[in-house]
């Protein structure tokens, strides 16, 4: 068996590249904003990607044999840490708009009294 040593954190992304790749993953959320039902299913689709980006975070950091303990030495609790939580943007981003319908935009306008003189 040969042991081969190499340097990974230079192959890895920044913890600023995995937020932004993770917001760029979220912009398909948006089209929730258009009608209340596209939410709800951009919720259940974004919850499910969601989950499975942070299964695949989670791999890479603890479940490879080799490479995550490479990973957790070079690039340290932090950056996975980072890693598995921004892969819940999509998620979050998806609830936002949501909670935008069901609150916001679904609540009958104020009732505004105008007094007039005469």
């Amino acid at each position: 068996m040969t042991l081969i040593l190499a340097e990974i954190s230079d192959k890895m992304a920044t913890i600023w590249q995995i937020w932004l790749g993770s917001m760029v993953l979220s912009i398909p959320v948006l089209l929730g904003i258009f009608h209340k039902w596209i939410s709800w299913l951009l919720v259940l689709l974004a919850s499910i990607f969601s989950i499975l980006l942070a299964y695949d975070a989670y791999c890479v950091a603890f479940t490879e044999p080799l490479f995550s303990e490479a990973v957790q030495n070079e690039m340290g609790g932090w950056w996975i840490a980072n890693s598995i939580f921004s892969s819940f943007l999509p998620a979050v981003f998806a609830l936002t708009i949501l909670f935008w319908h069901l609150k916001i935009k679904s609540s009958p306008p104020a009732n505004i009294t105008v007094n007039s003189q005469n």
